[in-house]
């Protein structure tokens, strides 16, 4: 209710950008680090042809909207990328940890 409540003020704030239209720097690839269901499986963040969507370590999916450069909300959470943009922390207590992993 309280995570509604805040999203729905966000969303009808005033400066408050909406866009899935450019890439952010929250788009790319994560490795669960906290509260995870699943280990050495990827998370991420997408904006392909202009929808930004969510991917779990477990491969769960959800459309995703970009609050600002930072903020993304999507699976009913909020998550903040820290100021190094390394760390993505969600609402619920889970971390994304920056993916640096290249796979051939």
């Amino acid at each position: 209710m309280i995570q509604t409540f805040f999203v729905l003020i966000l969303l009808t704030s005033p400066g408050v950008a909406l866009s899935s239209d450019r890439d952010h720097s929250l788009v790319g690839s994560y490795h669960c680090d906290e509260l995870c269901r699943a280990f050495d499986t990827q998370a991420s963040i997408d904006n392909a042809d202009g929808r930004v969507s969510c991917r779990t370590e477990t491969g769960e999916k959800s459309s995703a909207l970009i609050l600002s450069d930072r903020v993304v909300f999507c699976f009913g959470h909020v998550g903040r990328l820290s100021d190094d943009g390394e760390t993505l922390q969600w609402d619920s207590g889970g971390v994304w940890r920056r993916s640096h992993i290249t796979r051939f």
